[in-house]
Order: structure tokens, then C-alpha cells, then sequence
């Protein structure tokens, strides 16, 4: 039986790259009978329910970052040991740096790029460069991102996040919501800054902003500064059933996306989407006519006061939407990691 183990940060997290990790690691067992370990880094206990056929390992190493190095080493080997590791996966730059190349002619190790290229910190950048050619492969999630890593051509392939068909009893209420991580990236002060343009036309509407991060304190004082709160709210990290339920609009707002699961999440729920023009939002809805726009705010609130009263143009976007999405099903993504990574 092919043994695979993953290496993250922290599992408990409720972000993209731990739920594209999450289901990767399902859709390998359940197809073809992997045996699934996790790393999770700096958790300490499991803090939400894990498959039954998934092991995590909860290392809660939160030490100084040479120091952080060793301790994982003798951990991750005792660890690939005891699981019989065929394949070791990195979700994370730093662990495809510095963790995956000491273990590259025990197993076959694999770091699957997350981020875009262009936000990995110089130094690492220069690491890449160093250690990826010791790599059996590296994964990217568009195919833009592949001309990024021409160091290793020969080892770069693009599997992008697989997208579950989400099946919800959809009641859209006067509310729209983001969701992502509280950082500059995400480009929430851009949509805060649609929003406070448009105050009256949004006015008896509920602006739900999901998420954690460390610009909450900041993002707050913008809402409370162009007196939006009693309009927008930012909440924590939660399950979105109830949002995609309730949400009459998705937008999506990020400066730069390597993919752009949660506008693809809120598509498959049957939610209209605005989402800005960047690298993964591209290859996702590339051919879609009302779903990309640029990335400006005054763009942005004329797109939002279009959406809101206009019930055809919603309508056409979500069956554009559900269209786009159609080639990240579940079972044609996991054929393509069966094709290109485990073929040996």
C-alpha cells in the first residue's frame, strides 16, 4: 500500500491551503486506498474532526527557526520511518526549503506551491533555486506559475485544487460576503473602500467579512472610520454553510491569488461572484464575461451595485460560474496527481 505524508504548518487551521491539503489527502485514500499521515507543525492537539483514515502527527514545535529546523528533522524522520513513507509532501515553501531536500533519497518528496511565486520572500526564492533541483517534483496550481520555477522545468507540473460539487438549500438574503485570510494580499481595504463609496445604495444590507489575520485591528478602524458598522462585520473563521445559504453575492478582492478557492467554493454553491482579475481567479473563470474585473475599488462598487439589482445578470453569472468549474471536479484532479506524481 503506497504510504503518503503531508508536512504543514498547522492543520487546524481554516484556510485554503489546509482545507486543499485536507481534501487532497481524502480523495488519494478513498480512490486509491493511500495510507494518509499529516504533519502538522506547530498544533498541539486536533482541533476539529480528522477522517478516521487520516494520522496527524501534532508536533506543536513553536521554537526559534534554526532551532525550529532540527527539532523537525529528528521528528519528520522518526516519523517517515514509522509510517513507511513513499512519498513526502510539503504544502509550505520554508518545509520544501529547508525540511524536504535532507530526506529527497530516503522518499520521493514533492512541494506543492500554495502562494504565487512573486510573494515568497527573496531568500527563500534563492533557496528554491538551491534545493528544488533535489525535489522528485514540484506542483503549481496554475499553469502561469510553471515559467516561475524554469530552474526545475523538468520537475514542474500544474495540478490545480480540486473544487466538491456543494450542495446547499440556497434562501439569498440582503447579505454579501468575503472570505480569506485579515492580510494585505486579500485586498479587503479595497473592498471597504467600494463599500464606503456606495453607503447609500448598500444600505439595509449585511456585509459579512470571514476570516483571521493580523489586519483585523486595522480593517476595523477602516469600517469604523468610514462609518460602515452597522453594514460590514468582520467575523472569525467559521464553517460557511450559513454564508452560502443566505449570500445573495461572493466577492473576492484579492490583490494576488495563486488560485482562488473560495470564489470557486462559493460558484459551486450556486452564489454570483465578483472577483478581481489575478493569476488563479484567471485560469478559473478565464472565460467567464461577468465574473473577472480589475482590480479597482471604484470598479468594484459599480460592479456591486449592478449585481444587487439586477436578478439576470446574477443568474448569468452563476451559470458561467458552474461552468468554469466543471474541470476542477474531485475525480478528474486526483487523476491528474495519479498520472504525474504517484505513476511509480
Amino acid at each position: 500500500m503506497t504510504s503518503v505524508t503531508f508536512i504543514i504548518e498547522n492543520i487546524n487551521r481554516k484556510a485554503g491551503t489546509e482545507k486543499a491539503t485536507l481534501d487532497l489527502a481524502e480523495l488519494l485514500h478513498v480512490y486509491y486506498g493511500f495510507r494518509i499521515s499529516i504533519i502538522s507543525v506547530s498544533s498541539s492537539v486536533a482541533e476539529k474532526h480528522f477522517a478516521n483514515y487520516i494520522k496527524v502527527y501534532h508536533l506543536n514545535v513553536h521554537s526559534r527557526f534554526l532551532n525550529k529546523i532540527k527539532i523537525l528533522r529528528k521528528s519528520v524522520e522518526q516519523i517517515l520511518n514509522k509510517e513507511q513513507s513513499d512519498y513526502f509532501i510539503s504544502t509550505g515553501h520554508n518545509f520544501s526549503c529547508l525540511i524536504l531536500p535532507v530526506f529527497a533519497k530516503k522518499v520521493k518528496t514533492v512541494a506543492v506551491e500554495h502562494i504565487s511565486a512573486k510573494l515568497v520572500e527573496p531568500y527563500y526564492r534563492f533557496a528554491q533555486c538551491v534545493f528544488y533541483s533535489k525535489l522528485y517534483k514540484i506542483v503549481v496550481l496554475t499553469p502561469d506559475q510553471i515559467k516561475k520555477y524554469s530552474f526545475v522545468k523538468d520537475k514542474t507540473i500544474c495540478i490545480p485544487n480540486s473544487i466538491k460539487q456543494i450542495i446547499v438549500d440556497r434562501k439569498p438574503e440582503h447579505m454579501i460576503f468575503a472570505a480569506g485570510r485579515l492580510e494585505k494580499v486579500k485586498g479587503f481595504d479595497l473592498l471597504i473602500d467600494s463599500l464606503a463609496k456606495i453607503k447609500n445604495e448598500i444600505n439595509g444590507y449585511e456585509i459579512r467579512i470571514c476570516g483571521d489575520g493580523v489586519q483585523r485591528e486595522i480593517l476595523q478602524k477602516q469600517i469604523d472610520d468610514n462609518g460602515l458598522e452597522e453594514i460590514v462585520k468582520l467575523l472569525p473563521n467559521h464553517d460557511l454553510y450559513e454564508e452560502w445559504q443566505k449570500a445573495m453575492l461572493f466577492i473576492l478582492s484579492s490583490r494576488s491569488e495563486s488560485f482562488g478557492l473560495a470564489a470557486a467554493e462559493a460558484a459551486s454553491a450556486g452564489i454570483p461572484c465578483i472577483v478581481f482579475n489575478s493569476s488563479g481567479p484567471k485560469y478559473i473563470f478565464n472565460d467567464t464575461k461577468t465574473v473577472l474585473i480589475e482590480q479597482n475599488s471604484e470598479i468594484l462598487a459599480e460592479r456591486i451595485v449592478e449585481f444587487i439589482s439586477d436578478s439576470k445578470l446574477r443568474e448569468e453569472n452563476i451559470i458561467e460560474c458552474r461552468k468554469a468549474i466543471e474541470r476542477f471536479l474531485p475525480e478528474k484532479i486526483v487523476l491528474q496527481w495519479r498520472e504525474n506524481v504517484f505513476n511509480k
